[in-house]
């Protein structure tokens, strides 16, 4: 529950832009349309093809950027990227491909917080595999599964929206294990 006072000369400004209201009390009757709640803003929104390739590009030049930092034992470099930049696209994708299952007129809520409701447990499974970070083993496997699990849902929503997967990404993917290999035997 957020509450807010308003000055009364404000109650237009803040009914036009903030969708999820509800007026708890107007003792004077100020307010003279019905305010009801929508979380429609919110909605899944479907993505353009430009998007779509947009999103696989972040995610795969930003990967390459993880595996740098953790083959450089820069594990707080590697982890920056992972979440700032990595997670964002791999959860924007997790959403396009609920869109594409369950419709895109739904919202998952601030920061994805009912985005394990409408994933398959597997997938979620996969997900959580991507949160510990807690040391270089553990980030390059949360970037092996972010990889297959970006890989395999962007290859549904592809299907479903009729568009191109990159063909940068089975290259990308290849060169991320190739520096995987490297760290493995230190010769990076």
């Amino acid at each position: 529950l957020d509450l807010a006072i308003y000055p009364l000369s404000y109650p237009k400004q803040y009914l036009s832009h903030e969708p999820l209201k509800r007026v708890l009390l107007d003792k004077d009757m100020r307010i003279k349309e019905k305010v009801i709640p929508t979380d429609k803003p919110f909605h899944l929104q479907k993505p353009s093809a430009q998007a779509f390739q947009d999103s696989a590009n972040e995610f795969y030049f930003v990967s390459s950027y993880v595996a740098k930092g953790l083959c450089r034992g820069e594990i707080l470099f590697a982890n920056a990227h992972f979440e700032r930049i990595l997670r964002r696209e791999l959860l924007r994708n997790l959403a396009w491909y609920v869109g594409t299952e369950d419709g895109f007129n739904l919202s998952l809520g601030k920061d994805y917080k009912f985005l394990e409701q409408y994933l398959p447990e597997d997938v979620w499974e996969q997900l959580l595999e991507t949160f510990d970070l807690s040391s270089e083993e553990k980030t390059w496997h949360a970037l092996k599964v972010a990889c297959l699990l970006f890989s395999r849902t962007q290859s549904k929503i592809a299907e479903a929206l009729d568009y191109e997967v990159p063909t940068y990404a089975r290259t990308m993917q290849g060169h991320l294990e190739y520096l995987h290999g490297l760290w493995l035997d230190k010769t990076f």
